[in-house]
Protein backbone atom coordinates (compact mmCIF):
# COMPACT_ATOMS: atom_id res chain seq x y z
CA UNK A 1 0.00 0.00 0.00
CA UNK A 2 1.43 3.25 -0.60
CA UNK A 3 0.15 7.02 -1.13
CA UNK A 4 2.49 7.46 -4.28
CA UNK A 5 1.22 5.66 -7.47
CA UNK A 6 4.44 6.37 -9.23
CA UNK A 7 5.83 3.95 -6.60
CA UNK A 8 4.29 0.69 -7.50
CA UNK A 9 4.09 -1.06 -11.13
CA UNK A 10 0.21 -0.85 -11.87
CA UNK A 11 -1.48 1.21 -9.14
CA UNK A 12 -5.02 0.78 -8.30
CA UNK A 13 -6.67 3.28 -5.98
CA UNK A 14 -8.60 1.91 -2.93
CA UNK A 15 -9.38 5.31 -1.47
CA UNK A 16 -8.84 8.70 -1.43
CA UNK A 17 -5.08 8.86 -1.81
CA UNK A 18 -4.30 5.00 -0.97
CA UNK A 19 -2.94 3.11 -3.69
CA UNK A 20 -2.17 -0.93 -3.64
CA UNK A 21 0.03 -2.92 -6.81
CA UNK A 22 -2.41 -4.67 -8.54
CA UNK A 23 -0.23 -6.62 -10.89
CA UNK A 24 0.04 -9.58 -8.68
CA UNK A 25 -0.79 -13.25 -8.07
CA UNK A 26 -3.43 -14.78 -6.06
CA UNK A 27 -1.30 -16.14 -3.60
CA UNK A 28 0.75 -12.47 -3.07
CA UNK A 29 -3.03 -10.65 -2.31
CA UNK A 30 -3.85 -12.79 0.68
CA UNK A 31 -0.18 -12.85 1.97
CA UNK A 32 -0.49 -9.22 1.63
CA UNK A 33 -4.06 -8.44 2.46
CA UNK A 34 -3.18 -10.81 6.03
CA UNK A 35 -0.11 -8.35 6.56
CA UNK A 36 -1.89 -5.57 6.14
CA UNK A 37 -5.18 -6.94 8.64
CA UNK A 38 -2.47 -7.84 11.65
CA UNK A 39 -0.75 -4.19 11.41
CA UNK A 40 -4.55 -3.04 11.36
CA UNK A 41 -5.51 -5.23 14.32
CA UNK A 42 -8.08 -7.22 12.44
CA UNK A 43 -6.99 -10.59 11.86
CA UNK A 44 -10.17 -12.13 13.21
CA UNK A 45 -12.39 -9.64 11.43
CA UNK A 46 -11.77 -11.83 8.12
CA UNK A 47 -13.20 -15.37 7.15
CA UNK A 48 -12.03 -16.73 3.70
CA UNK A 49 -14.28 -20.02 2.41
CA UNK A 50 -12.55 -21.88 -0.30
CA UNK A 51 -15.19 -24.12 -2.13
Amino acid sequence: MSSDPDSLRQAVQVADGYFIEGNIDSKNKFERLKLALSELGLEDELFVKFA
